[in-house]
């Protein structure tokens, strides 16, 4: 899957700041709703290959790609390529990276990956996010 990120912005037609029914509108699909945290005001939902969170007034706040996506950014096959390539990579765009034992986070653009244990190889999920997320 290819996307096209506009950091802060969107990832492809779901714009951060857009409700629920607004992301339905725009994917022609209903997803399954959960909350990942029993304390959370509003549902997340899943799209299968993508989870979007929502936060306390109900806004796109975060998009979460997992494993199952393919997800390609930027002509790079981020579940394909193993965490250290990656992080290099990223490193060089975004010379603010910021490491942290279990992945990392790109201010510049806008997203983190995330890895399960500090000794994989590959990334479980990369997440997009809006303004403010951490």
């Amino acid at each position: 899957m290819n996307i096209t990120l506009l950091p802060y912005i969107s990832v492809n037609q779901i714009r951060f700041g857009m409700s629920s029914q607004e992301v339905i509108n725009v994917l022609k699909r209903e997803p399954i709703k959960f909350k990942k945290d029993i304390t959370d005001k509003f549902e997340s939902e899943d799209y299968d290959l993508f989870i979007i969170y929502y936060d306390i007034t109900g806004k796109c706040e975060a998009i979460e790609f997992n494993i199952d996506s393919n997800l390609c950014i930027f002509d790079i096959y981020v579940f394909e390529t193993p965490y250290i390539k990656l992080k290099n990579i990223f490193n060089n765009m975004d010379p603010s990276l910021e490491t942290m034992n279990d992945g990392f986070i790109s201010p510049k653009y806008g997203f983190s990956v995330y890895l399960l244990d500090e000794s994989d190889i590959y990334i479980e999920s990369i997440i997009f996010f809006c303004e403010n997320y951490y």
